[in-house]
């Protein structure tokens, strides 16, 4: 036990007080600069980040907009929860699906 009670006198003196208050990679040196590197790591575009994130905000609103569409379908609050955790807990709509499940 006083090795546990030693970590945690080290994690709140030491550890915590030197953490980043963001996880944002804009909060390191260049981080500007290594998001946009890693954006074309991960994607197969030359698509700069502020256009990506428009595409995503476009696709976000023409989805509300089709899930109105659908609103008979879609009435109560659980039915429209319960499409959110199918759609989020989906192997075949997460992005992190490796290149052969593309």
């Amino acid at each position: 036990m006083p090795a546990f009670c030693k970590l945690q006198d080290y994690v709140r003196a030491e550890y915590v007080p030197r953490t980043r208050l963001s996880v944002a990679a804009s909060g390191l040196p260049d981080g500007s600069a290594y998001y946009a590197l890693l954006v074309r790591e991960q994607t197969s575009t030359d698509l700069g980040v502020d256009e990506i994130h428009g595409i995503g905000l476009k696709e976000v609103a023409r989805l509300c907009k089709a899930i109105e569409h659908h609103d008979g379908v879609l009435s109560s609050p659980a039915r429209l929860t319960a499409l959110a955790r199918a759609i989020t807990t989906s192997t075949s709509t997460s992005p992190n699906r490796g290149p052969s499940e593309r």
